[in-house]
């Protein structure tokens, strides 16, 4: 994150399709409910396993700060994202994982 509004914050769920639109205070121009979120949850967590991000709110994506307050270090960090589809009857979550890496 360097305020350039270009990968100020981080969203694990991405639309290829999309992302080529301009966004405005770092939040995505297209409305992420429309691609049928139920529910959403993320976790971000640093190398020692503490917890440095947590939302269940699409709009909010991580802006590089430990809990909206201190800025993280540059390094990797691990996230776990889940979410339910509204077109799914039983509403079984789908859990992704990944690494992000923080560059400043």
């Amino acid at each position: 994150p360097n305020g350039d509004l270009k990968n100020d914050r981080f969203y694990p769920y991405f639309d290829y399709s999309v992302s080529r639109q301009t966004s405005s205070g770092g939040v995505p121009e297209y409305d992420f409910a429309a691609l049928y979120i139920n529910t959403y949850e993320i976790w971000i967590y640093d190398r020692w396993g503490n917890e440095v991000f947590y939302s269940n709110d699409y709009t909010q994506g991580w802006d590089g700060k430990v809990k909206g307050d201190k800025e993280c270090t540059d390094g990797v960090y691990f996230w776990v994202a889940s979410m339910t589809s509204r077109c799914k009857v039983d509403q079984t979550p789908v859990v992704s994982k990944g690494f992000v890496h923080l560059i400043r």
